[in-house]
């Protein structure tokens, strides 16, 4: 795997050289590292930037159980090595104050650095990721992404909605629902699912409003979890880190189920008509 992480970063520095430089470069590669470049998906942009702080994408709660490992006596220094906003959160969460110590550059290298080591094995920046649809999901915020998650799940209600005949749950299900979403719903009850998931269990929601939009985020995981099943390695990491680390764990866990390319891509396109939904935006 780091072997081929490698070769995709090397296939991203090419894809910004010109066709002599190219053509130059490959002179160097035996004939097998020619093919195994030629073999790499495509890039999904033509600029390819070298490359982003990883640290800056992943979502601070990550952090807390480093941070629990480290000593007292180090917890302030690596505080320092967090954006502004993980740090705050972690030195509320854990107690923990800043250093007043300004680390030197050097220092500052090393504690990023670590904490980026203790994250997990090495991943491709999301600027050297292959071309897919899931690639959108890099570029919208956590709110967004919990909006996603929670629609992704209606598609599930529409079906098992259809073996309803108490007009009183059917009632109540309305009611739990925003108005956005009701409208949503109504769009995609004339939809067929080709390969649908396990019923939702709505015959034990206790038909609250709350436990209705538990139901459904849960069920959004999973529907998100195996559209990106097919994914690469490094694009449901980066995913699954921009999440809090509850759902981050849970969505990362539903990716490696099995499950068939046929359902995960056909989730795979109502994440792209939901993203694609000015209704949902607005």
């Amino acid at each position: 795997m780091a072997e081929q992480r490698a070769t995709m970063a090397f296939k991203a520095f090419l894809s910004q050289c010109s066709a002599d430089e190219q053509t130059a470069l490959s002179y160097f590669l035996s004939d097998l590292e020619r093919q195994q470049l030629s073999d790499l998906p495509l890039f999904g942009s033509s600029e390819v930037s070298f490359p982003e702080d990883l640290l800056q994408e992943v979502h601070w709660s990550w952090f807390l159980p480093i941070f629990r490992d480290l000593s007292k006596k180090d917890q302030p220094f690596f505080l320092s090595a967090l954006h502004e906003t993980a740090r705050q959160n972690v030195s509320q969460e854990l107690g923990v104050k800043p250093s007043r110590i300004v680390p030197s550059a050097t220092g500052s290298d090393f504690m990023r650095q670590v904490l980026t080591e203790e994250l997990g094995e090495e991943v491709l920046p999301t600027a050297f990721l292959p071309d897919s649809l899931m690639n959108r999901l890099l570029y919208i915020t956590k709110p967004e992404m919990m909006q996603l998650i929670d629609y992704l799940a209606l598609y599930d209600l529409a079906h098992d909605i259809r073996q309803i005949v108490d007009t009183h749950v059917l009632k109540h299900i309305h009611k739990a629902l925003s108005e956005e979403k009701r409208k949503f719903l109504k769009t995609i009850m004339a939809h067929q699912e080709p390969y649908p998931l396990p019923r939702l269990g709505l015959d034990k929601w206790d038909q609250t409003k709350e436990g209705l939009q538990m139901l459904l985020h849960k069920r959004g995981l999973v529907r998100l979890g195996v559209a990106l099943t097919k994914e690469s390695p490094d694009l449901i990491w980066h995913i699954c880190h921009q999440l809090d680390i509850g759902r981050g764990s849970a969505l990362l866990k539903y990716t490696s189920r099995p499950t068939t390319v046929a359902l995960s891509d056909a989730i795979g396109n109502q994440i792209v008509d939901i993203l694609d939904n000015p209704d949902i935006w607005l």
